[in-house]
């Protein structure tokens, strides 16, 4: 695991980092972009597999959501929970309400012991291909991973797009793909079922609309949109 990482940035996504000499290429059978649990998973699952793995994460810290906080698991059935997954939630010694930090040092445990090459703060900078083949990834510090397959494990899909994939931002219209629960849904469950004033100032139309709340009528069931989800 490569640990050669800047000084801490604080709560920040994005900070600069020092330029690493000259350009360096470092080659492996599978190239897996994404410190995400997907990511993870993949890469250990490589290795396992008897393949040369290396895991580029953007920032410092593997395991996306299930380290940074998001620990209060929405388990539904447990027994259909298995692999890799379950093996993370055993060696925890929790399935749901454990601590970050926790979470990490379990990833990064089972990182090391699989043999996987794990380069922090790799931002991807360029994708290169030969027809539709991608063949390396260059990163923002200079360096270079070449390798015969790349999986993509981030949660928006950054190399994809790098790499000239085709996507769609938002919900497609159920008529895009002859769809029937596709577009805007109202669902019977699982809706927010409490009363909150729109506005900025309770009970004051002319202070405006709260963030995330919009004036315009409810769109027709399957209509599509460009909008993402937040919290």
């Amino acid at each position: 695991m490569k640990n050669e990482m800047s000084a801490n940035p604080g709560l920040k996504y994005y900070y600069e980092l020092p330029q690493q000499g000259l350009p360096q290429t470092v080659t492996f059978d599978i190239c897996v972009y994404g410190g995400t649990p997907a990511g993870v998973s993949a890469a250990i699952q490589a290795s396992r597999m008897g393949k040369t793995v290396a895991l580029a994460v953007f920032r410092r810290h593997v395991g996306g959501m299930t380290s940074g906080g998001l620990t209060e698991v929405d388990l539904g059935n447990k027994d259909s929970i298995g692999g890799i997954a379950a093996e993370f939630f055993n060696r925890l010694g929790s399935w749901s309400g454990f601590s970050p930090s926790a979470a990490e040092n379990t990833f990064r445990a089972m990182l090391d012991e699989a043999g996987v090459t794990v380069y922090f703060e790799h931002r991807l900078d360029e994708v290169i291909k030969i027809d539709n083949k991608i063949t390396a990834i260059t990163f923002e510090n200079n360096k270079r991973i070449e390798a015969k397959v790349f999986i993509d494990a981030t949660y928006e899909g950054d190399l994809f797009r790098k790499a000239g994939v085709t996507y769609y931002v938002g919900r497609e219209d159920n008529s895009f793909y002859n769809e029937t629960v596709n577009g805007f849904q109202i669902s019977p469950t699982h809706q927010f079922r409490f009363p909150v004033d729109p506005y900025r100032i309770p009970g004051d139309p002319d202070s405006g609309l709260l963030p995330g709340i919009t004036a315009n009528p409810i769109e027709q069931a399957g209509t599509g949109d460009d909008r993402v989800q937040h919290g």
